[in-house]
Protein backbone atom coordinates (compact mmCIF):
# COMPACT_ATOMS: atom_id res chain seq x y z
CA UNK A 1 0.00 0.00 0.00
CA UNK A 2 1.12 3.54 -0.90
CA UNK A 3 1.03 6.04 1.97
CA UNK A 4 0.43 9.47 1.10
CA UNK A 5 0.40 12.30 3.62
CA UNK A 6 -1.42 15.78 3.92
CA UNK A 7 0.45 18.22 6.02
CA UNK A 8 0.18 21.58 7.00
CA UNK A 9 0.68 23.92 9.76
CA UNK A 10 -2.65 26.20 9.09
CA UNK A 11 -6.11 25.21 9.12
CA UNK A 12 -8.83 25.90 6.27
CA UNK A 13 -6.23 24.63 3.58
CA UNK A 14 -8.35 21.39 3.02
CA UNK A 15 -5.91 18.65 4.63
CA UNK A 16 -9.23 17.11 5.38
CA UNK A 17 -11.23 17.72 2.26
CA UNK A 18 -8.44 16.29 0.23
CA UNK A 19 -7.86 13.05 1.81
CA UNK A 20 -10.94 11.93 1.08
CA UNK A 21 -11.47 13.28 -2.16
CA UNK A 22 -8.18 11.02 -2.60
CA UNK A 23 -9.41 8.48 -1.39
CA UNK A 24 -12.55 8.42 -2.73
CA UNK A 25 -10.87 8.77 -6.13
CA UNK A 26 -8.61 5.53 -5.18
CA UNK A 27 -11.58 3.74 -5.07
CA UNK A 28 -13.24 5.43 -8.37
CA UNK A 29 -10.10 3.38 -9.66
CA UNK A 30 -10.67 0.15 -8.20
CA UNK A 31 -8.25 0.64 -5.68
CA UNK A 32 -8.41 -0.02 -2.04
CA UNK A 33 -7.93 2.82 0.52
CA UNK A 34 -8.12 4.25 3.57
CA UNK A 35 -7.68 7.98 5.71
CA UNK A 36 -6.41 8.23 8.73
CA UNK A 37 -7.77 10.73 11.03
CA UNK A 38 -4.56 12.08 13.19
CA UNK A 39 -5.97 15.23 14.30
CA UNK A 40 -6.83 15.74 18.14
CA UNK A 41 -10.08 16.35 17.51
CA UNK A 42 -12.81 13.69 17.64
CA UNK A 43 -13.10 12.05 14.23
CA UNK A 44 -16.27 12.31 12.06
CA UNK A 45 -18.71 8.71 11.83
CA UNK A 46 -18.94 7.77 7.98
CA UNK A 47 -21.48 5.16 7.07
CA UNK A 48 -20.92 3.13 4.02
CA UNK A 49 -18.35 4.95 1.65
CA UNK A 50 -16.25 3.14 -0.62
CA UNK A 51 -12.81 3.64 1.35
CA UNK A 52 -12.37 3.18 4.87
CA UNK A 53 -11.57 5.14 7.96
CA UNK A 54 -9.26 4.80 10.67
CA UNK A 55 -9.01 6.71 13.70
CA UNK A 56 -5.08 7.29 14.45
CA UNK A 57 -4.80 9.50 17.20
CA UNK A 58 -3.31 6.90 19.46
CA UNK A 59 0.06 6.34 17.85
CA UNK A 60 0.72 3.33 18.78
CA UNK A 61 -1.91 2.28 17.21
CA UNK A 62 -1.43 4.48 14.12
CA UNK A 63 1.98 2.96 13.71
CA UNK A 64 0.95 -0.18 13.97
CA UNK A 65 -1.75 0.44 10.67
CA UNK A 66 1.62 1.99 9.05
CA UNK A 67 3.34 -0.85 9.16
CA UNK A 68 0.60 -3.10 7.70
CA UNK A 69 0.17 -0.88 5.45
CA UNK A 70 3.54 -1.45 4.23
CA UNK A 71 3.04 -4.49 4.08
CA UNK A 72 -0.15 -4.71 1.70
CA UNK A 73 0.97 -4.50 -2.35
CA UNK A 74 -2.07 -2.60 -3.19
CA UNK A 75 -3.99 0.33 -2.44
CA UNK A 76 -3.60 3.37 -1.18
CA UNK A 77 -3.53 4.88 2.70
CA UNK A 78 -3.63 8.44 2.87
CA UNK A 79 -2.74 10.32 5.82
CA UNK A 80 -5.09 13.44 6.78
CA UNK A 81 -2.46 15.15 9.09
CA UNK A 82 -3.18 17.75 11.98
CA UNK A 83 -1.76 21.17 12.10
CA UNK A 84 -1.84 21.07 15.90
CA UNK A 85 0.40 17.67 16.07
CA UNK A 86 4.06 18.46 15.07
CA UNK A 87 6.02 16.04 16.60
CA UNK A 88 3.72 13.83 14.55
CA UNK A 89 3.81 14.91 11.81
CA UNK A 90 7.54 14.55 11.65
CA UNK A 91 7.34 11.39 12.12
CA UNK A 92 4.77 10.25 9.84
CA UNK A 93 6.52 12.00 7.31
CA UNK A 94 9.26 9.65 7.10
CA UNK A 95 6.95 6.80 6.82
CA UNK A 96 5.48 8.52 3.81
CA UNK A 97 5.98 7.84 0.31
CA UNK A 98 5.15 11.23 -0.75
CA UNK A 99 4.14 14.34 1.40
CA UNK A 100 1.33 17.28 0.15
CA UNK A 101 1.12 20.37 1.35
CA UNK A 102 -2.20 22.24 0.52
CA UNK A 103 -1.93 25.85 0.13
CA UNK A 104 -4.90 28.44 -0.07
CA UNK A 105 -4.68 31.72 -1.99
CA UNK A 106 -4.79 33.91 0.57
CA UNK A 107 -3.76 35.47 4.09
CA UNK A 108 -0.58 33.77 4.96
CA UNK A 109 -1.21 30.39 3.07
CA UNK A 110 1.41 31.05 1.05
CA UNK A 111 3.96 32.12 3.73
CA UNK A 112 3.28 29.09 5.94
CA UNK A 113 3.44 26.72 2.89
CA UNK A 114 6.60 27.69 2.13
CA UNK A 115 7.85 26.85 6.11
CA UNK A 116 6.22 23.81 5.94
CA UNK A 117 8.54 22.77 3.00
CA UNK A 118 11.23 24.11 4.74
CA UNK A 119 10.82 21.21 7.34
CA UNK A 120 9.90 18.92 4.86
CA UNK A 121 11.74 19.70 1.84
CA UNK A 122 10.94 16.68 -0.21
CA UNK A 123 7.51 17.42 0.36
CA UNK A 124 5.11 19.17 -2.94
CA UNK A 125 2.74 22.14 -2.67
CA UNK A 126 -0.77 21.54 -4.12
CA UNK A 127 -2.32 24.63 -4.41
CA UNK A 128 -6.06 24.73 -2.98
CA UNK A 129 -9.44 26.43 -4.27
CA UNK A 130 -7.86 27.83 -7.75
CA UNK A 131 -10.00 30.42 -9.42
CA UNK A 132 -10.32 28.01 -12.88
CA UNK A 133 -11.85 30.72 -14.79
CA UNK A 134 -9.35 32.86 -16.39
CA UNK A 135 -11.59 35.67 -16.62
CA UNK A 136 -12.23 35.18 -12.87
CA UNK A 137 -12.19 38.31 -10.28
CA UNK A 138 -9.94 36.99 -7.77
CA UNK A 139 -7.83 35.29 -10.87
CA UNK A 140 -4.84 38.07 -10.73
CA UNK A 141 -4.15 38.67 -6.97
CA UNK A 142 -4.00 34.48 -6.98
CA UNK A 143 -1.51 34.54 -9.78
CA UNK A 144 0.32 37.06 -7.64
CA UNK A 145 0.08 35.27 -4.79
CA UNK A 146 0.81 32.14 -5.89
CA UNK A 147 4.14 33.57 -7.50
CA UNK A 148 5.82 33.38 -4.12
CA UNK A 149 5.90 29.28 -4.24
CA UNK A 150 8.92 27.37 -6.11
CA UNK A 151 6.98 26.56 -9.17
CA UNK A 152 9.27 23.47 -9.50
CA UNK A 153 7.43 22.38 -6.21
CA UNK A 154 4.01 23.01 -6.87
CA UNK A 155 2.54 19.62 -8.06
CA UNK A 156 -0.61 20.86 -9.26
CA UNK A 157 -3.74 23.48 -8.72
CA UNK A 158 -7.35 22.29 -7.79
CA UNK A 159 -10.15 24.48 -8.62
CA UNK A 160 -12.72 25.64 -5.65
CA UNK A 161 -15.64 22.95 -5.38
CA UNK A 162 -18.12 23.74 -1.90
CA UNK A 163 -19.35 20.70 -2.58
CA UNK A 164 -16.14 18.72 -1.66
CA UNK A 165 -16.33 19.66 1.31
CA UNK A 166 -19.17 17.09 2.11
CA UNK A 167 -16.52 14.53 2.28
CA UNK A 168 -15.39 15.77 5.62
CA UNK A 169 -18.65 15.99 7.82
CA UNK A 170 -20.63 13.14 9.77
CA UNK A 171 -23.06 11.61 7.45
CA UNK A 172 -26.53 11.91 8.95
CA UNK A 173 -27.07 9.35 6.08
CA UNK A 174 -25.87 6.11 4.39
CA UNK A 175 -23.38 7.15 1.85
CA UNK A 176 -24.65 8.74 -1.51
CA UNK A 177 -22.70 9.11 -5.09
CA UNK A 178 -21.35 12.77 -5.48
CA UNK A 179 -22.22 14.90 -7.63
CA UNK A 180 -20.36 14.82 -11.03
CA UNK A 181 -18.44 17.64 -10.54
CA UNK A 182 -16.65 16.18 -7.31
CA UNK A 183 -16.38 12.75 -8.71
CA UNK A 184 -14.39 13.60 -11.49
CA UNK A 185 -12.20 16.10 -9.51
CA UNK A 186 -11.63 12.79 -7.62
CA UNK A 187 -10.79 10.95 -10.46
CA UNK A 188 -8.40 13.32 -11.40
CA UNK A 189 -6.33 14.31 -8.13
CA UNK A 190 -6.18 10.06 -7.56
CA UNK A 191 -4.71 9.95 -11.68
CA UNK A 192 -2.04 13.33 -10.69
CA UNK A 193 -0.49 11.39 -7.37
CA UNK A 194 -0.83 7.58 -8.70
CA UNK A 195 1.42 9.52 -11.27
CA UNK A 196 3.74 11.44 -9.23
CA UNK A 197 4.03 7.94 -7.59
CA UNK A 198 4.89 5.81 -10.47
CA UNK A 199 7.07 8.62 -11.13
CA UNK A 200 8.97 8.25 -7.90
CA UNK A 201 9.90 4.31 -8.02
Amino acid sequence: MKIVAFFGTKGGTGKSTLSHLLAYGASLHGQAALVVHTDAREPERHQGRPYHYFDGRDPGRLYALLERAKGTEAGLCVIDGAGNRPGLTATLAKAADLVLIPCGIGGQDAPLALADLEQIPAAWLIVNRWPTLPKHPRRPKAEAYIAQLPRERVLCRLGESAAADRFTESDRAPWTTPSARVTTAARALYRRIADQLAAQV
